[in-house]
C-alpha cells in the first residue's frame, strides 16, 4: 500500500502559489504516516500546515528550504518522493513552463505511461470544460485545480498537494475542492489539503490533522 511517512519533520520552508505569492514558514517537529485518503492540515498560513504540503513539491529555488537535521521524508521506502507528488496549486513556476494545451499534456502522458484510461475519460473523471481542455494551463481560469490534478494523474503521481486555502477562498471553492478530494480518494491517491484553522473539520466529516 502507498505510504508517505514524515519523521521528526521540521525546518524553514518556501511556500509558493500564484494567488498568494511566496510565504516563508517554519514547521515544528512533526511525525505522521499518510496512507491513501484525504488529509486536512489545519493552521494559519505560517503555522506549518502549508509548509508540510509545500516542502514535498518541486519548486524552483527550493535550495532555500532548510530541514531539521533529524527530518526524514520516506515514500514507499524511497527518500526522494518529489517525483510522485503533484502540485495542484497554480504555481508561480508554472507560468513559463509550457505552451501546450492541457489536452496535449494529458495525451502525451497517456502514451508515455501506457495508461488504459482514454483522453475523453480523463476529461470526464476530472470534469474539465471542453474549451479549457484545449487551452494552456495558464488560461484555464478556476479549473486550474482540476486540470493540474488530471495532468498529475496522467503522469502517474500518487500524492496530490493543494496550496493553503483561507476560509474565504474555501467558501468560494468548496464544491470544487470536495469534488477533487473525493475523486482522488476514489483513485487511491493521498491528498494533502492545508486550510485555515477557521475551516471547521465538520466540513470534511471530521477527518483531518491539526498542524499548529
Amino acid at each position: 500500500m502507498t505510504k508517505l511517512s514524515l519523521y521528526k519533520f521540521g525546518g524553514y520552508f518556501v511556500c509558493k502559489s500564484a494567488t498568494v505569492g511566496t510565504i516563508y514558514s517554519t514547521c515544528d517537529s512533526f511525525s505522521f504516516d499518510f496512507f491513501p485518503g484525504v488529509y486536512i492540515l489545519r493552521g494559519e498560513i505560517d503555522s506549518g500546515a502549508w509548509a508540510v504540503a509545500s516542502s514535498l513539491i518541486k519548486h524552483k529555488n527550493t535550495k532555500q528550504n532548510v530541514y531539521d537535521l533529524e527530518s526524514k521524508v520516506v515514500y514507499n521506502n524511497m527518500y526522494i518522493p518529489q517525483n510522485y507528488i503533484c502540485n495542484i496549486a497554480h504555481s508561480l513556476d508554472q507560468r513559463n513552463v509550457t505552451h501546450i494545451t492541457v489536452k496535449q499534456q494529458i495525451k502525451k502522458n497517456i502514451k508515455k505511461n501506457k495508461l488504459s484510461i482514454s483522453l475523453d475519460k480523463f476529461q470526464e473523471i476530472f470534469q474539465i470544460d471542453n474549451q479549457r481542455f484545449s487551452r494552456t494551463i495558464r488560461c484555464v481560469g478556476n479549473e486550474i485545480y482540476n486540470c493540474n490534478a488530471a495532468i498529475g494523474y496522467a503522469k502517474k503521481k500518487e500524492v496530490f498537494s493543494f496550496p493553503w486555502i483561507s476560509l474565504k477562498k474555501y467558501n468560494y471553492l468548496c464544491n470544487r475542492i470536495h469534488f477533487l478530494c473525493e475523486t482522488l480518494d476514489k483513485l487511491g491517491c493521498i491528498v494533502l489539503l492545508p486550510v485555515s484553522a477557521s475551516v471547521p473539520l465538520s466540513e470534511f466529516n471530521n477527518r483531518g490533522y491539526d498542524v499548529l
